[in-house]
């Protein structure tokens, strides 16, 4: 194995920031379990591996790069790394409405951990896409990738600069739109359609009254009156656990 180079080193240090990754189409995927996940997915994706000696992790399908424990502590975004990381290139998904079936759209999603949360949450109930609106955390975030623990290369995760517009989209394309409000009705809509898409605001401000009024159903999920609303995951799971069995 070859040592890693001090341009590879710099490059995976920068990849920590959005405008280096989207410059360079490039993201990190670390620990054991997730560098497997994206090996299992297709082993193209990852450009290379850096590894620690003490790590005996080994794969003749991508190039490895060595460095000791020390300088691999100072390139990783966890407390506690286990020794391997991969650079891995960037998908970009196209939207494709009239290709799904099943769709989560959130509008200014700016947590790390729950935007991960959600795209795996997504992976197991069968969505087709994820789709942020403006101003949402970036999905190639290391605390995203984490969260997800290997969802993000099954689940394309699509951004759109119009949120609105996109919702008159998908109601073009025959979806039934079903937006999550605090200040809707806890009534489960029987009528579900074959084309769903589940809609959520932003944490902080949730759905805008201008977005409820595009929807077709503004839905609020049953629970103590005394709670003043659920983590925006833990909400987004209760919905695809109704809507999308």
């Amino acid at each position: 194995m070859e040592a890693l180079s001090k341009a590879k080193s710099k490059l995976v240090q920068n990849l920590s920031k959005k405008k280096f990754r989207d410059q360079n189409a490039r993201f990190i995927v670390e620990g054991k379990k997730l560098v497997q996940e994206a090996l299992d997915y297709n082993s193209e994706i990852v450009d290379f591996l850096v590894q620690t000696p003490e790590n005996a992790f080994a794969n003749s399908k991508v190039t490895r790069f060595l460095t000791n424990q020390k300088d691999f502590q100072s390139l990783s975004s966890l407390v506690t790394p286990d020794g391997i990381l991969a650079v891995c290139h960037k998908p970009s998904p196209k939207l494709q409405i009239e290709k799904y079936n099943k769709i989560i759209a959130i509008n200014s999603l700016n947590d790390p951990g729950n935007l991960g949360t959600i795209i795996r949450t997504a992976d197991w109930f069968a969505a087709d896409a994820i789709i942020l609106g403006p101003g949402s955390v970036d999905c190639f975030n290391s605390k995203v990738v984490q969260a997800t623990m290997g969802s993000i290369f099954r689940v394309p995760v699509i951004y759109v600069e119009d949120f609105d517009s996109f919702i008159q989209d998908i109601k073009h394309a025959q979806f039934q739109t079903i937006g999550l409000s605090l200040q809707a009705s806890t009534h489960v809509p029987t009528k579900k359609q074959s084309k769903l898409a589940l809609v959520l605001g932003s944490e902080s401000h949730g759905l805008s009254p201008k977005t409820q009024a595009l929807l077709d159903i503004n839905y609020k999920i049953a629970g103590n009156p005394a709670v003043e609303s659920l983590n925006l995951s833990i909400a987004a799971a209760i919905a695809m656990h109704q809507f999308f069995n």
